[in-house]
């Protein structure tokens, strides 16, 4: 009885995935955390963006919202719909840039990013948020994009 090489094929790629030996090939990892999962309404949340470096140059990174095209801090309701945009005088939602911030080879770096969320999302009715973070960097004619962990935050009275 002759079988042939695809289920072995198969059985190889579906091991790889489930080890995450196709993660090697994202030139930087991205994981938010914060010490504060639970806040009271109008406060501002503590979040931290961790970045890992897996090439072997430098990387920069701009924590931002919407109008940074690199790195974007999404917030959902509890409901999955997107957390409402603040908006400001002028009729635009806040962009809120952080700072540049650097990545060594095989180095990692820790920003917080709280403020970010804040500035750009309404986060103040109480309930549960979902923050992810998303990063993209162009290496050697090609667009690498990473989504972080998702963050569960309550927000209380």
């Amino acid at each position: 009885m002759r079988r042939g090489f695809a289920p072995y094929l198969i059985a190889a790629t579906a091991l790889a995935f489930a080890t995450g030996a196709h993660a090697a090939e994202q030139p930087f990892s991205v994981v938010i955390t914060t010490a504060t999962p639970t806040i009271k309404s109008g406060v501002e949340i503590d979040i931290f963006v961790t970045w890992t470096n897996t090439t072997d140059h430098r990387l920069s990174f701009a924590v931002g919202g919407a109008c940074d095209d690199r790195i974007h801090v999404d917030v959902k309701s509890a409901a999955g719909l997107e957390a409402r945009k603040i908006a400001y005088a002028d009729g635009f939602t806040s962009c809120a840039i952080g700072e540049m911030t650097s990545v060594e080879p095989g180095a990692t770096a820790k920003e917080p990013i709280g403020r970010i969320a804040n500035r750009i999302y309404d986060m103040a009715q109480p309930g549960k948020y979902y923050i992810r973070v998303r990063g993209s960097q162009k290496l050697d004619n090609r667009e690498y994009t990473e989504y972080s962990n998702v963050l569960a935050v309550t927000v209380t009275r």
